[in-house]
């Protein structure tokens, strides 16, 4: 559990469903109520975005290019920013839906929800 003490974590919610957390440690894809959601982070891991992945063009999956700090979809081939803008490509000026969310760290969460699982 040390390990965690200093971690993000990113709570997300969708109208009418229980709060989802996760430890922020790098991007990544996940489904939450039956949304595909993907998670970014700024190089500083100061920043982040929860975004749904699903679009005009069908569920979305990235790829990230840590050197340029971009993602890059499989389907369009379209380069995209960490906050969910589409600059480049098939889809660009297109924007991922932001999923409301907030930060925190884990000692303070685990502090206020000491019943909370941690699963790995």
């Amino acid at each position: 559990m040390k390990a965690l003490y200093f971690s993000a974590l990113i709570t997300c919610s969708l109208p009418g469903e229980t709060p989802i957390s996760f430890l922020a440690s790098a991007d990544f894809t996940h489904f939450f109520a039956g949304a595909p959601l993907l998670l970014t982070l700024s190089r500083n891991e100061t920043s982040f975005y929860v975004l749904d992945r699903n679009t005009f063009n069908g569920i979305l999956h990235f790829s990230f290019d840590s050197s340029k700090q971009v993602l890059q979809d499989d389907k369009t081939q379209s380069t995209w920013s960490i906050n969910g803008s589409c600059i480049d490509g098939a889809m660009k000026g297109s924007k991922l839906r932001t999923i409301q969310s907030y930060q925190e760290f884990w000692h303070s969460w685990q502090a206020f929800h000491p019943e909370t699982e941690v699963f790995k």
